[in-house]
């Protein structure tokens, strides 16, 4: 991009544009967006790790919400809750 004349604010704005088209950021991580996530899928996600927060805080004695993220399995057929910590 940069060959062909872009400018540094440019190319952000587009790396940021291409990275949004294929991923949604949940709790800090992206998450990629293979099969076409329907819109409400980050909001629907952040409700359930919160649903599920005080139960994994307990036992695996996290202290924050956010330190929670989500990942799927190769085929987007079943999703799992990881910890960053």
């Amino acid at each position: 991009m940069s060959a062909n004349g872009a400018t540094e604010r440019e190319i952000k704005d587009t790396l940021e544009a291409d990275i949004l088209d294929s991923a949604v950021p949940i709790n800090g991580v992206l998450v990629p967006d293979h099969r076409d996530l329907p819109d409400d899928f980050p909001e629907l996600m952040r409700q359930e790790l919160s649903k599920r927060f005080p139960e994994i805080a307990k036992r695996y004695g996290i202290r924050d919400e956010s330190d929670l993220f989500i990942f799927a399995d190769g085929s987007e057929g079943r999703w799992y809750i990881g910890s960053k910590s």
